[in-house]
């Protein structure tokens, strides 16, 4: 019996009996730097932090440049980039030895621009790609079919119907997302790109809101701890919107509302599974 390939932009593929799983970091510059870029160090910040809870295998990185600047010029930019970026990894206690194949691209392998400076700030990036050891207990290897089931679900489903974002993380209490959701966002931004009638509302939703806070106008939506506001879960799908139009998703084909903790699935809640299921943001069709 053949085992099928999952193809994703940036998450594990399926060998004869194990999962290898994968996760691709996108970390971004301003334009002819090699050391500053719109939220390069929290970027980084949370990538050694998810580093630290994982048993990595290896790590590869691949650097690019947009298509300012000769040639050559761009090949040495993106070097510089791949080593600063490795610097900084080091700097937490990454290991050299942990690195394996590490690319300096410059223009070659960058998406088509014609003068458009979003698809240019996406070409000028490092990619660190996290290579997960095969005894990892940390992520589960399921993620990889939740993941195209998601997919499955959001193309099938029909106008009003919602769909849980799966494997979407953010820290505690604030709407920062955590590096392990990187791999279902391009899956969504993958979606949306190619499917360019669909219309979708992000509705954002949190946990452990007791019926008398649900009943308060000022703390309906939770403490944003990121930016002192009472909109946690609007906060949180205003960030995946943000993650889909930085990649030329346009902002009228999505929506955003935060619901607070008024529509639990589970209620009440017992355990921290219960909490987790609750916590989430859902995709709801409006238009395809």
């Amino acid at each position: 019996m053949d085992i099928p390939k999952i193809l994703l932009s940036c998450f594990g593929c399926i060998s004869t009996a194990v999962v290898t799983a994968q996760i691709s970091i996108a970390v971004y510059f301003n334009s002819g730097s090699a050391n500053s870029g719109v939220n390069l160090q929290h970027t980084l910040d949370s990538t050694i932090t998810f580093l630290q809870t994982q048993q990595i295998d290896h790590i590869d990185l691949h650097a690019f440049c947009d298509t300012d600047g000769d040639s050559l010029f761009n090949i040495r930019l993106s070097e510089k980039r791949n080593v600063f970026v490795k610097k900084v990894l080091q700097s937490s206690g990454i290991q050299d030895s942990i690195f394996s194949n590490i690319n300096a691209f410059g223009e070659n392998k960058t998406k088509l621009e014609n003068g458009d400076e979003v698809v240019k700030q996406q070409n000028r990036r490092v990619d660190i790609i996290i290579h997960l050891a095969a005894n990892n207990s940390n992520i589960a290897t399921d993620n990889l079919n939740s993941i195209t089931a998601m997919a499955a679900a959001i193309l099938n489903a029909e106008i009003g119907e919602k769909v849980v974002i799966p494997n979407l993380e953010f820290y505690s209490g604030r709407h920062t997302l955590m590096p392990e959701s990187q791999p279902v966002l391009q899956e969504l931004v993958k979606i949306m790109q190619d499917n360019p009638n669909l219309y979708i509302s992000l509705i954002g939703h949190i946990c452990c809101m007791t019926e008398m806070q649900k009943q308060m106008g000022a703390y309906r939506d939770g403490f944003d701890a990121d930016d002192g506001t009472n909109h946690l879960s609007l906060n949180r799908a205003i960030v995946v919107k943000t993650y889909l139009t930085d990649f030329g998703i346009a902002s009228e084909r999505i929506l955003v509302k935060g619901k607070g903790g008024a529509e639990k699935l589970i209620d009440p809640e017992i355990t921290e599974a219960d909490k987790k299921r609750n916590r989430r943001v859902e995709v709801m069709i409006i238009a395809k």
